[in-house]
């Protein structure tokens, strides 16, 4: 399957290297351009280059987690780049003080069900 040249690219930041090879192989199944990273750090790091038009982030990482990228996103002027938190980790508190971050489009719970991940994606980017 070839990628169509205005296909978005998608950022996936998240320390399970498995779901990083999941979210991959579907979402590119689904039309995107993907890139992956294990942590927050290596995760900027990308952003400058690869210009992703959307974010899919765990919140819990080593290094830098969730929370330092969604507010390095913002101090850096990247917080136009729209985010989808993912977490195995359930805490309303959390949850509610994430997705109230302006660049928080959504929140996901692991396990994730990558068709609707896909078509909240679409959704998010036409």
């Amino acid at each position: 399957m070839t990628t169509p040249p205005d296909a978005k690219r998608l950022l996936i930041i998240d320390d399970d290297e498995s779901l990083r090879e999941i979210f991959d192989i579907a979402m590119t199944q689904a039309g995107f351009i993907v890139a992956g990273a294990e942590d927050g750090v290596k995760g900027m790091a990308k952003v400058p280059a690869f210009k992703p038009h959307l974010i899919v982030l765990d919140l819990m990482m080593p290094q830098l987690d969730g929370f330092g990228v969604i507010h390095r996103l913002q101090a850096e002027g990247l917080g136009g780049i729209p985010v989808i938190v993912i977490t195995g980790y359930s805490d309303q508190a959390n949850e509610n003080l994430v997705s109230s971050e302006p660049n928080v489009v959504d929140f996901f719970h692991k396990p994730i069900k990558y068709d609707d991940l896909a078509k909240r994606i679409k959704g998010l980017l036409s």
